[in-house]
C-alpha cells in the first residue's frame, strides 16, 4: 500500500504536467492562433475575454455525418469557445455576440458601434457540442465579384473573410487575380502579352468574361492591375487558408483568345453565340471558345 500511495501523487503530478503541455500546445496550434487573430480584429477591446479550445473531432454528434463542431461554455471568469478548427471557433464567436450582446456583424458594418465598450461580458451557460449539418458550406457565385467586389482592397476583404468564417462558411469562391493566371498560362502557348490585350474585360465586367458572354468589353486590364489582383488573389487566399477554409479556384472554361487559333490554325475552335447582343452590336466583343 506505501508503494501504491507513493506512486499516485507521481502520477496525478505527471497528468497535471501533461495537461498544462497539451493547453500550451493547444494556444500555439494553428488554428487557435487563426481563431484569435479574428477575434482581435473585430472586437480588439475585449478578445482577452475569450478563451479558445479545440474540440476533438470524436465529441462530434455521431448521428451527423461531419468532424466538425463548436461548443460555447465558461470556466468562471473568462467566456470558453471551443471547435474542432479556426471556422467553428469563429462561427461559436459569432454564437455569442448575436445570444449575449445582440450583436450582428453584417457584411456592411461589421459590427462597428454594436460592440460594447467594457467589461466584463456577461458569461454564458454550457451549449451542447453543435456539429455542422453539411460537411462544406459554400459561398459566393461568379457575378459576385463584378457586382460587389470588383473595387474594393485588402481592408474589406480582411473584414469580409472574417465575416465568412464567422457565418461558418468553409468553402468560399476565390476569383480575384485570376486573368494574371491566364495571361501566363497563354503565355506558355506562344499567345504574347500584346496579343491578349483584347481579350481580357474590363474590371467590372470580369464575371462575365469568365462565363465567356464577352471579351474585351471595358478592357484593356493594364500591367499594374493583373499585377495588384494577383498580389491581393494571394493574400486572399492565403487568409482562407489560414483559418481552415478550401477556397474554391476557377478553372479553364474553354474561353481562348482569338491569337489562338492563329496560333494553331488545326484546333477546332468556335466563335460563342451571341449574348445581349455584344456580337451583333461589335464583332471585337464575342467571345471565342475551344470545343
Amino acid at each position: 500500500m506505501a508503494v501504491l500511495f507513493n506512486i499516485v501523487p507521481v502520477a496525478l503530478a505527471a497528468a497535471a504536467v501533461n495537461d498544462q503541455a497539451r493547453a500550451v500546445n493547444q494556444q500555439t496550434d494553428p488554428r487557435i492562433v487563426a481563431a484569435r487573430a479574428l477575434i482581435q480584429r473585430t472586437a480588439p477591446s475585449y478578445a482577452d475575454a475569450f478563451s479558445l479550445e479545440l474540440l476533438p473531432a470524436s465529441s462530434t454528434v455521431e448521428s451527423l455525418d461531419t468532424p466538425s463542431a463548436m461548443q460555447m461554455d465558461s470556466d468562471g471568469s473568462s467566456i470558453v469557445l471551443r471547435g474542432t478548427g479556426a471556422v467553428e471557433l469563429a462561427a461559436a464567436f459569432n454564437w455569442y455576440l448575436n445570444d449575449y450582446l445582440n450583436v450582428t456583424v453584417d457584411w456592411n458594418t461589421y459590427g462597428a458601434q454594436q460592440l460594447p465598450d467594457s467589461l466584463p461580458l456577461p458569461l454564458p451557460a454550457a451549449s451542447p457540442v453543435v456539429a455542422r449539418r453539411v460537411e462544406w458550406s459554400y459561398y459566393m457565385n461568379v457575378c459576385t465579384y463584378g457586382y460587389s467586389l470588383a473595387f474594393v482592397p485588402w481592408s474589406y476583404w480582411e473584414q469580409h473573410i472574417d465575416w465568412m468564417a464567422m457565418q461558418g462558411i468553409n468553402m468560399p469562391l476565390a476569383f480575384v487575380g485570376q486573368e494574371w493566371v491566364w495571361e501566363r498560362v497563354f503565355e506558355s502557348f506562344n499567345v504574347s502579352v500584346a496579343e491578349q490585350r483584347s481579350f481580357y474585360s474590363g474590371a467590372a465586367f470580369l464575371p462575365w468574361f469568365r462565363m465567356g458572354n464577352l471579351r474585351g468589353f471595358g478592357g484593356p486590364l493594364s500591367d499594374g492591375w493583373m499585377q495588384s489582383r494577383r498580389d491581393l488573389g494571394v493574400q486572399i487566399v492565403s487568409r482562407m487558408r489560414e483559418l481552415g477554409m478550401k477556397p474554391a479556384l476557377g478553372a479553364f472554361a474553354g474561353h481562348v483568345p482569338g491569337a489562338f487559333a492563329a496560333h494553331f490554325p488545326s484546333a477546332k475552335i468556335t466563335r460563342s453565340p451571341d449574348w445581349a447582343g455584344f456580337d451583333a452590336a461589335n464583332p471585337d466583343t464575342a467571345a471565342f471558345a475551344d470545343v
